[in-house]
């Protein structure tokens, strides 16, 4: 049986599609500022003006995809959490998947600090980015309040400033950790933690 030809909109959201998976072989294999349209066009099989009627350049192709990334990843590391039941679990579980991201895709993290030195000058681009950030802060605060609350301990900061506080461990050590594995072991991160919550459980000490 013959498949129905694609709509427009079908076949818009198709080449945008392959124009997405040829940046993400290209990013990977060049990085950001050497990467070119040309290439990925080349990459996904179209024209220079296709990706330009569908992307207005090289920036907003890697916001595009790496927008698509964090989603995925974030979802990854929160699926992680969420197979353990202890709000201290669900946080060791959280940054041994992210130590393994690393792992598995170091330069995706590249292009994702790439990402940051953008958006982070754009005025307009960096409300929607930080609210991404903002969103993660508040899911590591709430699971650090979850344990403070469990163990009957009055937090003295606010649990989103926690939460920015491992969120910038978790940049710092995989900063670290991909210009030196050996030296930063990917079970550092999680080790860490582990200390801060057994703080948190004895606070008399």
């Amino acid at each position: 049986m013959a498949r129905a030809p694609l709509t427009r909109e079908e076949s818009r959201q198709l080449t945008r599609t392959r124009l997405l998976d040829a940046a993400a072989t290209v990013f990977a294999e060049h990085g950001y500022r050497r990467a070119s349209v040309e290439e990925i066009a080349s990459q996904a099989g179209y024209t220079i003006g296709a990706l330009y009627s569908n992307f207005s350049g090289k920036e907003e192709l890697l916001l595009a995809f790496l927008e698509e990334q964090l989603a995925r990843i974030a979802e990854r590391v929160v699926t992680a959490a969420r197979s353990e039941t202890a709000p201290a679990g669900k946080l060791r579980a959280a940054a041994a998947e992210w130590m393994a991201f690393l792992d598995d895709e170091p330069q995706l993290y590249t292009l994702m600090i790439e990402f940051w030195t953008i958006w982070v000058r754009d005025s307009e681009q960096r409300p929607r980015h930080a609210e991404r950030f903002a969103a993660v802060r508040r899911f590591i605060g709430g699971l650090i309040q979850e344990k403070a609350d469990e163990m009957g301990v009055a937090m003295r900061v606010p649990p989103e400033q926690i939460g920015a506080v491992v969120v910038g461990l978790a940049d710092g050590l995989a900063l670290q950790h991909l210009a030196d594995p050996e030296a930063i072991p990917r079970d550092l991160f999680p080790s860490v933690l582990a200390i801060l919550v057994e703080a948190l459980e004895q606070p008399g000490r």
